[in-house]
């Protein structure tokens, strides 16, 4: 209005010609900037067709942009990779994954989260030492998300190991439904039968209908000598589902 000088005072119309006689200068300039920067909203609708489009075009701008680079690694890996069946494919894309996070790393080395991504990329493609180093990096930045190491370690088959992490889970949330039920498997896995059941009944407290968890309930008690309870918890696994074979 000051660019047009246009009259601060409050009018009166009659009809639309004379308000568009009297601003006619000011209603083209607005008019002026709202096509363009339509123009421009309109362009910028092509990078929204999906997040990978989207990411992917915001980095060529924003090259030292941690958050960007860490979007970018986040969506090839846990969102592109997961769906593609061709072999090579799968570990080009990861890899892709891999280089967008450690640019984000390298830009910001205390990105949590580009870490932990970092170390599912690894892992998928067997770089497992380097998967390793990734989590225990995350770990030692005071993170208190332990889900991805543990699971890590339970993945290998390292049960020591991952129990002590899925015990730091539950000193969090002692409610925390996965981590009862894998430390109930670990446990189990290392004939520590007393402490399996222990855990496992947490959760079934927690998720009352869980069939997986009646199941091992009952592999417990069966493996520990106890057939009763074993039978018990194999009815409740069968009531939901009765082609469940016994364990």
């Amino acid at each position: 209005m000051k660019w047009t000088n246009t009259s601060l005072e409050a009018r009166t119309y009659n009809n639309l010609n004379t308000f568009w006689i009297a601003n006619r200068k000011l209603i083209f300039v607005s008019s002026l900037i709202v096509f363009v920067y339509s123009a421009g909203t309109i362009s910028r609708n092509r990078d929204w067709k999906d997040n990978f489009t989207l990411f992917s075009h915001d980095v060529e701008y924003m090259p030292n942009n941690a958050r960007a680079h860490s979007f970018l690694g986040n969506e090839i890996i846990k969102t592109l990779a997961v769906n593609e069946n061709d072999s090579a494919q799968y570990i080009q894309m990861n890899l892709n994954g891999i280089a967008a996070l450690k640019q984000s790393i390298e830009i910001y080395p205390k990105n949590i989260d580009a870490l932990n991504c970092l170390g599912t990329a690894y892992q998928r493609i067997n770089r497992l030492s380097e998967a390793e180093s990734s989590y225990k990096q995350a770990i030692a930045l005071n993170s208190t998300d332990y889900s991805y190491i543990a699971n890590f370690y339970m993945n290998m088959r390292d049960y020591d190991s991952a129990i002590k992490y899925y015990s730091k889970i539950i000193q969090i949330n002692p409610k925390q439904l996965d981590a009862l039920v894998y430390l109930g498997i670990a446990n189990g896995a290392k004939n520590q039968f007393k402490a399996a059941i222990s855990y496992l009944k947490q959760a079934a407290v927690i998720q009352p209908e869980g069939l997986q968890i009646y199941y091992y309930l009952s592999s417990a008690y069966k493996y520990s000598g106890d057939s009763i309870n074993a039978e018990k918890f194999y009815q409740e696994a069968y009531r939901l589902d009765p082609t469940l074979e016994r364990p």
